[in-house]
């Protein structure tokens, strides 16, 4: 299998999980997010691995090249970010705006997905 085709299945199957995660209830996904956060420590070494060598295919001049590059504090705070995300309410059915029409008809905005 080739590097473009590894990528091409990864890919799909990150598409597939977002589908899936969109029906989980919050409690579901606040669970997910901490554990994520919990996995980043164990994982470090690779993850700044990987993004050692994307960085290598970068022009160190390029704009983008800082705020792509990873170390220990970067990945420590987007763990934290993880937690400070699953801790906020989840906006997910939360009426936004809600009024009755002329006619009677009840109309209501609702956040979703």
């Amino acid at each position: 299998m080739t590097e473009h085709e590894i990528i091409v299945k990864q890919l799909q199957a990150v598409q597939n999980a977002s589908r899936k995660i969109v029906t989980l209830d919050t409690k579901t996904i606040d669970t997910l997010l901490d554990e994520l956060a919990d996995r980043i420590p164990a994982a470090a070494e690779a993850i700044l691995e990987a993004n050692r060598k994307d960085l290598e295919r970068m022009d160190p001049a390029d704009p983008r090249y800082d705020r792509l590059l990873l170390n220990e504090s970067r990945l420590k705070a987007i763990a934290a970010d993880l937690r400070n995300v699953a801790a906020l309410p989840s906006p997910l059915n939360r009426v936004l705006e809600e009024r009755t029409l002329p006619n009677g008809l009840e109309l209501q905005k609702v956040s979703v997905p």
